[in-house]
């Protein structure tokens, strides 16, 4: 079984070509808009909302079949049309150039695959199976996505908001910032935000930011 690593990209600014515009596609192109990658897509039928996208400058349209030199360029390429000798061609071409590319349904025509994901807020779990049992991946994330609330992407939010603060205190160590994040982790904050009480889980954060704090021995920042 080919073993793949679970890596997370920086794709903004980042070149992305797409080729086949139908559901797998969408969606796929809609993956790649959310993390601002600059995206081209060809395909000679396109969903409404890849037109809609394009109609609004969001991305770039060629409505046409793969042509040979379209992935040239492109950090990406997601390959994603219901025609073999297409997928096998373009394939071919970003693999000869060192790109990272992907057919759906083709593990061995990749050298990168989609996970199933849930998110909630800044918190992403990725579930997959290394290309082996995509269908079970799909089972896990659906299981998955009913025991994980609305309240693990209020806390991610929380901590996101905290963390630059925390960061720009002089004389904090590593494991001093790490503790400061375990003692809100651990806190009743996540039971607090599931019952609704926002703002006391907020209010819980910045007590036990200042007992830590002042613990280390270190000023808050505004005293």
């Amino acid at each position: 079984m080919r073993k793949y690593l679970p890596i997370c990209l920086n794709l903004e600014g980042r070149s992305a070509l797409v080729l086949g515009a139908g559901n797998v596609g969408t969606e796929r192109i809609h993956s790649l808009l959310e993390c601002g990658a600059v995206v081209t897509v060809v395909s000679p039928q396109v969903s409404a909302p890849v037109q809609e996208a394009a109609a609004a400058g969001r991305l770039t349209l060629k409505q046409r079949p793969f042509e040979p030199g379209d992935t040239e360029g492109a950090f990406l390429v997601v390959i994603a049309t219901d025609d073999p000798a297409a997928n096998a061609a373009a394939y071919r071409e970003a693999e000869v150039a060192g790109q990272l590319v992907s057919v759906t349904d083709d593990p061995a025509q990749c050298n990168y695959i989609f996970a199933s994901k849930i998110e909630r807020g800044p918190l992403t779990l990725s579930i997959f199976t290394h290309g082996t049992a995509p269908a079970f991946s799909r089972r896990v994330r659906r299981e998955l996505e009913g025991w994980l609330g609305p309240e693990y992407g209020e806390l991610a939010e929380l901590l996101a908001e905290l963390r630059p603060r925390v960061r720009a205190l002089a004389g904090l160590s590593q494991p001093q910032r790490q503790r400061i994040f375990e003692r809100i982790v651990y806190s009743e904050a996540l039971l607090l935000f599931r019952e609704g009480r926002a703002e006391a889980a907020k209010a819980l954060a910045e007590r036990l930011l200042r007992e830590e704090l002042a613990a280390m021995g270190v000023e808050p920042e505004g005293g």
